[in-house]
């Protein structure tokens, strides 16, 4: 049938790599209202973008992840592939004033997680709590 895949005996490392990407872009696009080309522009949030995929990281591997070692670096650089203007979902959710929205899925569970192993996540906490007050 000439599908293309990939099999993984274990496919957590692609799920955290995956959602490091989701989890960071989306709550700094949430939070400063930027598309994610917006995001990668701007040395400040960019920063800020990295800094949550480093507390999701730790995380991770607090819970016997293997992830690259670069790979907050990596999934940084992934966003420029994506056209400039494009938005997140937890993004136009917030946007919207949805009630019902990916938010408890990055925020609350990264800083839930991050108290369960002892990690620090004091920026994820800053940009969801200044989300949640929108």
């Amino acid at each position: 049938m000439g599908l293309n895949f990939k099999w993984d005996a274990d496919s957590f490392p692609d799920i955290w790599e995956k959602y490091i990407f989701i989890a960071a872009f989306g709550l700094v696009t949430a939070y400063s209202g930027g598309t994610i080309g917006g995001v990668f522009a701007d040395s400040e949030l960019k920063n800020m973008a990295h800094q949550i995929m480093d507390e999701i990281v730790l995380i991770a591997r607090k819970r016997g992840i293997t992830l690259p070692e670069n790979i907050a670096t990596e999934s940084l650089e992934k966003a420029n592939n994506f056209p400039y203007e494009t938005k997140t979902s937890y993004q136009r959710d917030v946007e919207a004033k949805r009630e019902r929205n990916e938010g408890d899925l990055f925020g609350k569970t990264i800083i839930t997680m991050g108290r369960q192993y002892g990690i620090p996540t004091p920026v994820t906490q800053s940009v969801y709590s200044k989300i949640e007050k929108q």
